[in-house]
């Protein structure tokens, strides 16, 4: 970290620099008055320092008409103002744009992207997720657990933008460290070669877990995961584990607890 420089963490993945305290508004797509981004995390630094580094930062004026229901996709096109701060020329100027707009601006780096009249693509999130395919559980196998003698192998969703998922990641992780002995690793889709337009936050957290019982990784997961209701009417216990995830087990050469693996996953990423 740069001499000065705060103890800011950021998000991978954006040609802008994104404070993850930004995860909300990333989550939702919908910036607020007062948003501040810079072009490097340089801008970090003390401001005298960062003007040495910084050519644009961008202001969020005020929000403007049609701001959606709170959900990624409804809040793409909602229209937004903004304030772009050129400092190398000393110059502001104001542009009317869409939430969408400042999203792509902040992932890509293009500052043209704020005055197009065609609206960028809105990319898949967490819960638009397709179940995973051969090749990837595949991929998965062949770079995580190795050299353990019973790999079980726990693949979830993850993006920190998701409160949800995020939650359920620090459960899984303190229970499966608490009773085992496991290898973590994360992947990006592209690692798993999954060719998917999807927003740059998205990852799958996997833990190997060397088990000879799956069904004791599986009781640890549930242990994790489950929060029964406090108003059941039923006994009738109801938790799918294939609902927040992949366990591949250390008996099979591939198991996925049923045909539509993650396609459920977004039922319980609410």
């Amino acid at each position: 970290m740069a001499a000065g420089m705060s103890a800011v963490e950021f998000f991978d993945g954006f040609a802008w620099a994104v404070p993850t305290v930004f995860a909300g508004s990333l989550g939702e797509c919908l910036f607020h008055k007062g948003d501040m981004f810079h072009d490097s995390r340089r801008g970090y630094e003390r401001w005298e320092e960062a003007l040495k580094h910084l050519q644009f930062s961008l202001t969020v004026k005020s929000l403007g008409i049609g701001i959606g229901s709170g959900t990624f996709r409804d809040n793409w096109n909602c229209e937004v103002v903004v304030e772009i701060a050129d400092h190398r020329r000393r110059h502001y100027r104001e542009r009317i744009t869409t939430q969408g707009r400042l999203y792509t601006l902040l992932w890509k780096g293009d500052l043209e992207v704020l005055e197009n009249t065609d609206s960028p693509p809105v990319p898949l999130t967490l819960m638009d997720l397709p179940a995973l395919s051969e090749a990837a559980v595949s991929c998965i196998r062949a770079r995580i657990g190795i050299g353990m003698k019973h790999p079980n192998i726990w693949l979830m969703p993850l993006d920190r933008t998701n409160e949800v998922a995020s939650a359920k990641y620090e459960a899984t992780k303190a229970v499966l460290t608490r009773g085992f002995n496991i290898v973590e690793k994360t992947f990006t889709l592209e690692d798993l070669g999954m060719n998917l337009f999807v927003v740059p936050t998205m990852r799958y957290a996997g833990f190997a877990v060397d088990q000879s019982e799956t069904v004791k990784v599986a009781n640890a997961l549930k242990e994790a995961l489950y929060f029964p209701s406090r108003n059941r009417k039923s006994v009738e216990d109801k938790f799918r584990l294939e609902a927040h995830g992949y366990l591949l087990s250390a008996e099979a050469e591939r198991r996925a607890l049923d045909s539509t693996g993650l396609q459920a996953a977004p039922l319980s990423y609410q």
